[in-house]
């Protein structure tokens, strides 16, 4: 079973969840769980000591400010100290180390932009290489169609380390999984469209294409506002701070 599939099957109830609720309850899910990998991975008594002996260098000090060279030489202690215990908190941060990249990417395909609704004019941006010549012809697939000219110009872009050529056309559908194709210099690419009135599921955003001339295609989906004006990392970010502050404590963590 794909990787994908899997995730799906294991966090896809979250989908059907109001956002915030979703992504606060993957916040608090990886906090829990990273405080016990800690907890069992790490020698608690050597980080209580640890946090201990800096907790107690930063109060004292706070009282040799106008003893600089005592303050300096405790500065230096604490340092040795920090170093020692970020070693010791380095084997679970590992451990978390790949399961968070798989479920941030998971949560990047679901949450970071709305998707696409029946008959919403929507943008595809298409992306070519320099020596690209002509222009990009755009066919739709059954329940797609073109708003405009499907003949599309192509104009050119400046990048920070080198140009390319860019196209834009407008789209619109019915629900359903749709694909719509561009040509160029006689080659093609397919990108998928998903338009839906019943989930959040919306196609890759950013298609990249190899040995092709066209290089890429972009949707032009409205970016995702979980809380305020934050996206779903920002506002993960956030809570899992709040989260693991209040935990680290009542779990008894260091």
């Amino acid at each position: 079973m794909p990787l994908a599939a899997v995730l799906d099957s294991l966090f896809g109830f979250l989908l059907n969840w109001p956002p915030l609720l979703a992504v606060l309850s993957v916040s608090l899910f990886i906090s829990i769980l990273s405080l016990i990998v800690t907890k069992f991975t790490t020698n608690q008594t050597e980080m209580k000591r640890l946090k201990e002996e800096i907790d107690a260098n930063q109060k004292k000090m706070k009282t040799l400010r106008d003893k600089p060279e005592e303050m300096l030489a405790l500065q230096r202690q604490t340092m040795t100290v920090n170093a020692q215990y970020f070693r010791h908190s380095l084997i679970p941060t590992l451990v978390m180390l790949i399961p968070l990249g798989l479920l941030f990417n998971w949560m990047g395909g679901h949450f970071g932009f709305e998707p696409l609704h029946p008959q919403e004019v929507f943008s595809a941006t298409v992306t070519l290489e320099q020596k690209a010549a002509g222009d990009v012809l755009v066919k739709p697939g059954e329940g797609l169609e073109v708003v405009g000219n499907d003949t599309l110009v192509l104009i050119e872009v400046e990048g920070w380390f080198s140009s390319s050529k860019q196209a834009t056309t407008q789209l619109k559908g019915v629900e359903g999984n749709h694909s719509v194709t561009f040509t160029a210099n006689n080659q093609s690419v397919e990108k998928e469209i998903i338009i839906t009135t019943t989930s959040k599921k919306y196609a890759p955003i950013n298609e990249v294409y190899k040995d092709s001339v066209i290089t890429s295609v972009d949707l032009g989906n409205q970016k995702l506002q979980v809380f305020w004006k934050l996206g779903w990392l920002g506002t993960y970010l956030i809570s899992a701070i709040l989260f693991i502050s209040v935990l680290r404590k009542l779990l008894k963590v260091y």
